[in-house]
């Protein structure tokens, strides 16, 4: 078993700096997107076994958050790893919301492009880079 790898990002979008961290370990995936340094809601989803969808669990819930659920799903599925997601957008900013889901697959495209560590922890093939 292996340390983890925690990868930090800061980008403005909509003249709002919304801070990222990415922590990588054996086939797991935790991704924190926000304005504040507060995690509101935790979201665990698994990648599918079959053709049914990934399922998610809520494990902290926050009614501000209508992003990290679908989001978690979508990154157990594309990365086949369990997958822990918050992201805290302020409420009534969905191009805000947009941007930082962006943000957050083009990050992890890199990240696994360009880092062999990333490509061993989430044990990721050539074919799904």
């Amino acid at each position: 078993m292996s340390l983890p790898l925690v990868l930090k990002h800061s980008s403005k979008a909509a003249d709002v700096v919304v801070h990222y961290m990415f922590m990588f370990m054996d086939k797991v995936l935790y991704v924190w997107a926000g304005v504040t340094p507060h995690m509101d809601s935790w979201v665990m989803a698994l990648p599918p076994r079959t053709e049914m969808p990934s399922q998610s669990a809520t494990l902290v819930r926050s009614d501000d958050d209508c992003v990290s659920e679908s989001l978690a799903k979508r990154l157990a599925k594309k990365y086949n790893a369990q997958v822990f997601a918050s992201c805290k957008v302020p409420k009534g900013m969905e191009t805000l919301q947009l941007e930082v889901e962006r943000t957050i697959f083009l990050f992890l495209k890199q990240a696994v492009a360009e880092r062999e560590d990333v490509q061993t922890l989430l044990k990721i093939q050539d074919d799904n880079k």
